[in-house]
């Protein structure tokens, strides 16, 4: 544990110009959804990815084998997997058909199709814009050309009796076995002021009594003498908008319908399974249909197995977002990772990416979230049209609408660790709010004497009023920001106005007198997109025009210690997203094209696509884990970076000072270590989960080894408590200590 400082300080910094040798390990998460077909050959599953080819893998999700254009594939997005009678495999893909022939060497054909299945005699047989059959002897394709402007172009399907069906927008169509003729049925209109209204054939089936299945824009039908006749109209709303896609027959006679928003299972007297929306995947693509009435289906997060009326969810490789533009992650008191994205959110806890186990937020895309010390989150959250505050509390969830509450897509969230309360902003004024009992209650900060311009002089063109970030420093400050400005508040130091009182002022950004350049980059200082604290109580401001960074005196107009942009630093873009500080002060800063380091020294580290692993350049947001790893969300995935290290131990933290060991036995000695030298009063003050302090500890003069503290906490129960520690009066952070 005494390595840990010279870890962080070198390992942390210095090893990241050189990763070549090992010193930094990063893992990729992106998301990876749409698995559109799933084959199973003995003990492994043939699943296609989104975009990114085809996994071979275990029954338990590990991938054994990728399989893209890169080694054999005609493209990456895969429509359908067929296994043939010799072993073959066949993947049809958007660039062409691919089999991968007993030899692992590769056939390509170069058509385009979504479907492909094989006859009892062997013929193949598949479907795309026209029909192709594959006789198996000669190797040569039959083309069938149905209609030049709308195609039977989504499924085929042969039956018992050897009739070759042929579903898509147009309708159906069906060959004759033995005539080989084609008759087709079709289901769509043509209005002279819509155009062509489809009502499109998606999947086919067959019954043991010779029964034609069909889905049919989101419906069950059956098919017989050239007629559709309905058993179940509709299994989700908006159905031409979200059909249903996929159809198959389980042993004992029942079907399965999968669908985007669940599965179905119907035995035809009528009853209706429904599993919808369930933790572990939403959408179903396809089946695989084993003996015993067990099934496997691909799915939106990877692939599933149903048996005995339980699921078993399989996501391949581990290394899946459920969501995507990763702009925030948290980490919980249990130490579970959140990642907020526009595509909803994913948790990673114990190796497992899930999406969120309620079907409130689904589809959703979280906005903002605030976790409480307690356990209790705040997400905001934009499902369809509606805007929602939503609260899960002990797995219980409430829902605040948008009309209820006035707020919108712009509102954001943040813990005051003075105030031990979520503070809600959902405006550039002076008010804020908070929820008392599941009452929403407001409260203002008054304006300080001083004059400023406010935060909309001199841009156009940009709504001033929605609040880009919303910041709470340790000390209790707030900050809000906007397209056009900022504005912070301090306790009390306007005349007239007592000590005690929070007051606000504009940032005085908004004057070209001072550190904004002048038209046309004078909007793009006043957009501030983030806000950070470092451990010396300075202020560092992140806009579309650099880094400013302000110190603690904010009387001092134009009072900014540097001033970054890519014209005077390294800083690999001027559009910085997020900063935040490691355990020794370091910056660690997310740009649009890359991640800068800066240390105390003013030295910078680079990391892009370029020279790293790293899954995006675009960073929004870093977090540093409790294990001393770090985690950076981009526009195209979440990135997780540790370090090689010979330390026995990485306490926990990510502030100005360390915990450890962390959670601590009862009757031992808990250890700080701060992360700067310091000479001056230190104290730190420990809390329970109600915000009482239940020891103090002060030491007048630091004058420990290597800045480090023991403090005796023997005889406390057991719990979660909060460890805040003081420098010379100023706050330099909080940590979460447990004791068992």
């Amino acid at each position: 544990m005494k390595n840990f400082l010279i870890y962080l300080a070198i390992g942390l910094f210095a090893s990241l110009l050189v990763t070549a040798n090992g010193q930094t390990v990063i893992a990729n998460y992106t998301k990876q959804t749409e698995h559109l077909a799933i084959a199973r050959e003995g003990n492994v599953i043939w699943l296609a990815a989104s975009k990114a080819g085809v996994l071979k893998c275990d029954l338990t999700g590990n991938i054994l084998e990728t399989y893209t254009t890169a080694n054999g594939l005609a493209g990456n997005i895969i429509y359908d997997i067929l296994i043939d009678q010799q072993g073959r495999h066949w993947f049809a893909t958007d660039g062409g058909i691919s089999v991968l022939e007993i030899s692992n060497n590769w056939t390509q054909y170069p058509y385009n199709v979504k479907s492909i299945t094989q006859a009892t005699n062997g013929d193949i047989w598949a479907v795309g814009k026209n029909i192709h059959t594959l006789v198996a002897s000669t190797g040569i394709w039959n083309i069938v050309i149905f209609n030049w402007y709308i195609n039977y172009d989504r499924t085929v399907r042969i039956g018992p009796d050897n009739t070759v069906y042929v579903g898509g927008a147009a309708g159906l169509a069906v060959r004759n076995p033995n005539t080989l003729d084609w008759f087709y049925y079709n289901t769509y209109v043509y209005d002279w002021d819509l155009g062509y209204v489809y009502d499109p054939v998606q999947d086919i089936e067959f019954d043991t009594q010779g029964n034609v299945w069909v889905i049919k824009n989101g419906g069950l039908f059956t098919f017989s003498d050239g007629v559709f006749s309905t058993i179940i109209g509709t299994f989700i709303d908006n159905a031409p908008s979200t059909p249903s896609i996929a159809l198959d027959k389980l042993p004992n006679g029942n079907l399965l319908i999968g669908a985007l928003n669940g599965l179905w299972i119907y035995n035809e007297t009528p009853t209706l399974k429904e599993f919808k929306s369930r933790p572990g995947f939403r959408s179903v693509y396809d089946f695989v249909v084993d003996s015993n009435n067990k099934f496997w289906f691909s799915t939106d997060l990877g692939f599933s197995k149903f048996e005995d009326a339980a699921f078993d969810h399989y996501t391949p490789g581990n290394q899946t977002l459920a969501t995507e533009d990763v702009f925030k992650i948290l980490i919980d008191e249990s130490n579970k990772k959140w990642f907020l994205g526009k595509g909803g959110r994913s948790i990673s806890g114990d190796k497992l990416w899930i999406t969120h186990p309620y079907n409130y937020f689904d589809p959703i895309w979280a906005l903002d979230a605030s976790f409480e010390p307690t356990g209790t989150k705040w997400f905001q959250c934009r499902s369809g049209n509606g805007v929602y505050l939503t609260r899960l509390r002990n797995d219980s969830i409430t829902l605040f609408p948008s009309l209820q509450t006035g707020f919108d897509s712009f509102t954001r969230l943040h813990w005051d660790p003075r105030k031990n309360r979520t503070i809600i902003k959902n405006q550039m004024d002076h008010r804020f709010w908070y929820f008392d009992a599941d009452i929403l209650k407001s409260f203002d900060i008054l304006p300080s004497n001083g004059s400023c311009l406010g935060p909309n002089w001199g841009c156009f063109n940009v709504n001033d009023k929605h609040v880009r970030h919303f910041s709470i420093s340790a000390e209790g400050y707030y900050y809000w920001t906007s397209q056009q400005g900022y504005f912070y508040s301090l306790w009390g130091h306007s005349i007239g106005i007592a000590n005690d009182t929070l007051v606000y002022s504009c940032g005085e950004d908004n004057s070209p007198l001072y550190y904004c350049p002048s038209t046309p980059d004078f909007c793009a200082c006043n957009n501030n997109n983030f806000v950070a604290f470092d451990s010396m109580g300075n202020t560092w401001l992140a806009s579309d025009l650099g880094i400013r960074v302000k110190g603690p005196d904010f009387q001092n107009l134009g009072n900014y210690l540097y001033y970054f942009t890519t014209s005077n630093s390294s800083l690999p873009n001027d559009t910085v997203q997020c900063i935040v500080f490691d355990p020794i002060g370091n910056a660690w800063i997310g740009t649009r094209n890359g991640l800068a380091i800066l240390n105390l020294n003013l030295n910078w580290a680079i990391l892009n696509t370029s020279n790293s692993n790293l899954v995006g350049n675009n960073i929004h947001s870093i977090v540093f884990d409790p294990d001393g790893s770090v985690w950076i969300g981009t526009e195209t995935g979440v990135s997780h970076m540790t370090l090689t290290t010979l330390a026995a131990d990485v306490p926990i933290g990510a502030s100005a000072f360390q915990v450890f060991p962390n959670p601590l036995a009862s009757g031992d000695c808990l250890t700080v270590k701060m992360g700067l030298s310091r000479t001056g009063k230190v104290n730190f003050e420990l809390r329970d989960l109600s915000g009482k302090t239940v020891q103090n500890f002060v030491f007048p003069e630091n004058k420990s080894e290597n800045n480090t503290f023991l403090l005796k906490v023997a005889g406390l129960p057991a719990g979660l408590y909060f460890l805040t520690a003081h420098f010379e009066e100023k706050v330099l952070g909080t940590e979460k200590v447990i004791l068992k």
